[in-house]
């Protein structure tokens, strides 16, 4: 009996922050219309791109972004919302992440917050970066 009461809470705080949810979400405001061509909203499922909108939320596993580091991508996790706005070196972000699915990232080993991961291994994504490492700005580390 005290093993089940043991494990109770972390299967039901596993159970709040499962991948099969929605996913993370992010919301731009304020970019300049040339500023929003600069990223693409990956997708929870699938490899659809989508150029994002001032003032639009939308579902996603994260952002390309064409000044970042080739190769990486900003990873949006499950259990936060993002919020872009303009700054000197991009954007800013004013992530809100849930308690419980910071804690299990951090059990898991991955990103707790949303931050820049490489498009590889645990931290992949099936879908494409549109940015050729050719891109002017392309090799600079945001």
């Amino acid at each position: 009996m005290s093993r089940f009461l043991f494990f109770t809470p972390w299967l039901l705080l596993a159970s709040c922050t499962s991948p099969t949810q929605s996913g993370g979400k992010v919301r731009f405001s304020g970019f300049a219309e040339t500023a929003l061509s600069d990223f693409r909203v990956v997708p929870e499922h699938g490899t659809r791109l989508r150029t994002p909108r001032n003032g639009s939320t939308y579902p996603t596993d994260g952002l390309f972004y064409r000044h970042a580091t080739f190769g990486h991508w900003y990873k949006i996790p499950n259990h936060c919302q993002s919020s872009l706005r303009p700054s000197p070196d991009g954007f800013t972000d004013d992530p809100t992440c849930d308690p419980a699915g910071v804690m299990i990232q951090k059990l898991r080993g991955q990103p707790e917050r949303p931050m820049f991961v490489p498009q590889r291994g645990a931290t992949g994504h099936p879908a494409r970066n549109p940015f050729a490492p050719t891109s002017p700005g392309n090799a600079s580390q945001r």
